[in-house]
């Protein structure tokens, strides 16, 4: 049992290692302050602006083809 418990702890120590690090590996220089910062804040407003309007139009594009699935 104690082995078990400590290769879960390892394995979940290893994980949280990774997604830290995984910032690193790709633009160092583009690591946000803290994981899990919203990528958003760092962009030009316009850029920004223009990401949300695209994401809105895929999720609008998909539910309604979700809907074509359905029979609605």
């Amino acid at each position: 049992m104690v082995i078990e418990a400590s290769g879960l702890r390892d394995a979940r120590v290893s994980w949280q290692n990774a997604q830290y690090a995984k910032f690193a590996y790709h633009q160092p220089n583009d690591m946000p302050e803290m994981p899990g910062e919203d990528e958003t804040k760092r962009l030009d407003p316009d850029v920004a602006d223009e990401i949300k309007a695209i994401q809105r139009q895929v999720k609008l594009q998909a539910d309604m083809e979700k809907g074509q699935h359905h029979g609605r």
